[in-house]
């Protein structure tokens, strides 16, 4: 495997990250909150409606309250799952630049001046994105709901410096010899 390509690959995981992570988070509570609003919601108002129109047993009417209440009581972790997305990431990239050729002194120093201005530029325009779907998705949609995502904030309102950092951390671990075993070593092209 070449240095340009491995170094390649390092970005595209920090980049592909952010968009992975984004529409796993909005795809969960997207699920989960149709769930509520659209299916529960309605076969309770259903159940309710053919009890009084019907006269049908209102234990039927009690198993979808008791159904209702167990789907709302339901707590998801969405904070979780996406720091669980970040560490694999991380360890993911870890792996990979250190399992990658070590690149020389001239390459390596411009592989970190043109490597973070490309990140940077590529971030900006992914940052962009990212305002604008929130803007106009992601908040709309989840206009009447409470979400608590502290770590999931502060990675997309400081998502230009952590990209940054973290390339420069895999740009210095690929140049460092560890004398870690990891299963078959550098790959040599």
């Amino acid at each position: 495997m070449n240095n340009s390509k491995s170094q390649t690959n390092s970005m595209y995981i920090i980049i592909m990250f952010s968009m992975l992570a984004l529409m796993t988070i909005f795809s969960i509570i997207f699920i989960y909150e149709m769930g509520k609003d659209v299916i529960l919601e309605e076969v309770l108002n259903a159940t309710i409606t053919a009890e009084q129109i019907l006269n049908v047993s209102p234990e039927l009417q009690a198993h979808a309250i008791s159904m209702k209440g167990t789907y709302d009581g339901i707590v998801i972790p969405y904070d979780l799952f996406f720091l669980y997305l970040w560490i694999s990431s991380i360890v993911a990239s870890v792996v990979l630049a250190i399992k990658t050729r070590k690149k020389s002194f001239l390459s390596f120093t411009g592989s970190l001046f043109i490597g973070i201005m490309g990140l940077l530029l590529i971030v900006f325009f992914m940052d962009q994105v990212q305002v604008w779907f929130f803007d106009n998705i992601f908040n709309p949609v989840f206009s009447d709901i409470t979400l608590n995502l502290p770590i999931f904030d502060y990675y997309f309102a400081n998502i230009g410096w952590i990209s940054a950092i973290w390339f420069v951390l895999l740009l210095f671990l690929n140049q460092v010899e560890l004398d870690i075993n990891i299963k078959g070593g550098r790959l040599e092209e």
